[in-house]
């Protein structure tokens, strides 16, 4: 049964947002977050265009956005640079906080920061491939 109004004529609706299972939905979504990723002073890398930085006075203040379809990680220091980047992705783009990565895109991610350092590792999926 189709929507009418109060005189009885049929109503039509436009959405404003894109569907998900569009064929470009995923086109639309990366070009949204580049834009929202340069409004904040970060810079695309053009060796990988999924990479964002932002180069800080010294190379311990660098940010880096690393996304995945709609996955993102964020690697940095926690400064006013990192909360508003946080802050982006959250009210600009939806996505939900989850902290800190212990894995991504099936990257599992171990840190030692006594010893300062990051180990990554693939162990699970060597696990299935052994098998």
């Amino acid at each position: 049964m189709p929507n009418t109004n109060s005189e009885g004529t049929e109503i039509a609706y436009r959405l404003d947002s894109t569907l998900q299972g569009q064929k470009d939905a995923a086109e639309i979504f990366y070009t949204k977050c580049g834009k929202v990723l340069t409004s904040i002073g970060l810079t695309r890398s053009t060796k990988d265009p999924c990479l964002y930085f932002r180069q800080g006075l010294s190379p311990k203040d660098n940010v880096y956005v690393l996304q995945y379809v709609d996955d993102f990680l964020i690697s940095g220091p926690e400064n006013d640079m990192m909360a508003a980047i946080k802050k982006t992705l959250l009210s600009d783009l939806h996505c939900k906080s989850v902290e800190p990565a212990t894995e991504f895109i099936g990257i599992r991610i171990t840190r030692d920061r006594p010893g300062r350092s990051i180990f990554l590792d693939q162990e699970s999926h060597i696990a299935k491939i052994v098998s």
